[in-house]
């Protein structure tokens, strides 16, 4: 796909470090053309301010949408989801939110539109047999610019461009933009519940008024890793840090990681 090489697009913007360095390194290149953040209704407020504040302040064009059918509507009639349903809910809350960009910039634009995606070789090998750079897929191109970068790499990166951290990572160990708990454990609910007392809150009604007798428990698996791997091809581009483990944090000081200590 030769032809994208000069070619601006619009970067997946979940405020996890990969996607926010490579949305960070294609604005570099003046390739970027705008972010867009998928809003699940199952996320963290401070990812979604954090989104914000960093597109005010590398100015660039945020688009936020959503995909047709809320979270809470599908957790209250069905349940919440399982690792066995996690492509289902990825493609209700995410994959019909592309979707809608996709036909918003055909119609504005009248141009099939390039994606720019942070998934990397390294993690997609664990997940999904659908690794590559390049793609065409939904009725968009899609480009992933850091491809080959490694974890110390991303880390490096971040620290020597100075673009600021998701505080998220140093207490649940990743963006937060969705935690839909298909892969949810203990650990993961019991951070939920000390550090964002909003959502956990929420999370608790849903449980209470969920019709659902036999889901009615967010986290849904005593799993500390999901296993992505030889699942949907719209997993491995939308749902990149579902691999991470909730009990195994990252910090990140000067341009060293290390893990952090574990909130009890």
């Amino acid at each position: 796909m030769n032809t994208l090489e000069n070619k601006k697009g619009w970067a997946l913007l979940s405020g996890g470090k990969d996607s926010t360095l490579a949305a960070f390194e294609m604005s570099e290149k003046d390739k970027l053309e705008g972010v867009i953040y998928i809003d699940t209704g199952i996320g963290l407020n401070e990812t979604k301010e954090y989104v914000e504040d960093l597109s005010h302040k590398f100015d660039w064009n945020l688009k936020i949408f959503k995909g047709y059918i809320s979270y809470d509507a599908y957790v209250l009639k069905h349940g919440f989801p399982t690792p066995a349903g996690h492509s289902q809910i990825m493609h209700i809350l995410k994959l019909d939110a592309v979707r809608k960009f996709i036909s918003w910039y055909k119609k504005e634009k009248g141009q099939i539109p390039l994606l720019f995606s942070g998934v990397r070789s390294s993690e997609s090998t664990r997940r999904s047999g659908w690794a590559r750079r390049f793609q065409f897929y939904q009725g968009a191109y899609w480009d992933c610019p850091i491809f080959h970068y490694t974890d110390q790499q991303v880390w490096k990166l971040h620290y020597e461009y100075q673009i600021p951290i998701n505080s998220a990572y140093g207490i649940i160990g990743k963006s937060g933009d969705c935690l839909c708990g298909a892969f949810g454990n203990l650990v993961e609910k019991k951070l939920i519940e000390k550090f964002y007392p909003y959502l956990a809150e929420h999370i608790d009604y849903l449980e209470k008024n969920t019709q659902s007798k036999k889901f009615n428990i967010w986290g849904n698996t005593n799993q500390p890793i999901c296993a992505l791997k030889g699942k949907s091809n719209s997993e491995h581009l939308l749902c990149s840090e579902c691999s991470l483990k909730t009990n195994q944090l990252v910090s990140f000081k000067g341009s060293e990681i290390a893990p952090a200590m574990t909130h009890n």
